[in-house]
């Protein structure tokens, strides 16, 4: 019978104290704030580095698109437009037809279309597209945020070869 006065003592203790096991303890808690910060975190920086590649792909896209546009334009005009330094995507240039200028603000004018928008670098990051040509041969700089396929981030140029 002494051993079932204990178990009985103990029981009375556990009834009366002040100290619930019902919840958590602040450390308890303290680390699984850290741990939901610390998710939170890598979340966010995986969400950031997954859009700054978004908009470097559709850069790249979008200089294959010139580039084809522009092949087009020398098969039928056997020269490419003459530009220095022109913004492309602009309102200026926002159409690449077989006018004389070949980039312009619309498609007035025109017979025929190669390009019925041309397009703008993806804001934020990256800068302007800018196209060059005396006719022969062309060069379109661009920049990427950050390193997408084989491209290094940084300044690169597209001409009627290659995309560097």
């Amino acid at each position: 019978m002494p051993y079932l006065k204990i178990i009985m003592l103990s029981n009375d203790l556990k009834k009366n104290s002040n100290y619930s096991q019902n919840g958590f303890t602040i450390i308890e808690l303290v680390v699984a704030v850290v741990m939901v910060g610390i998710i939170t975190a890598l979340i966010i920086i995986v969400v950031v580095n997954a859009k700054s590649k978004s908009r470097d792909i559709q850069r790249i896209s979008d200089i294959a698109i010139i580039r084809s546009a522009l092949d087009l334009y020398l098969a039928d005009k056997k020269s490419f437009p003459v530009a220095e330094n022109l913004v492309l995507g602009v309102i200026s240039s926002g159409v690449l037809c077989d006018s004389a200028p070949g980039f312009q603000a619309n498609d007035s004018g025109c017979t025929k279309v190669y390009l019925a928008s041309v397009p703008a670098n993806q804001w934020p990051g990256g800068t302007n597209y800018l196209y060059t040509s005396n006719g022969e041969a062309y060069e379109i700089k661009f920049s990427l945020e950050g390193r997408t396929g084989l491209f290094v981030s940084g300044e690169h140029t597209a001409d009627p070869y290659t995309i560097q």
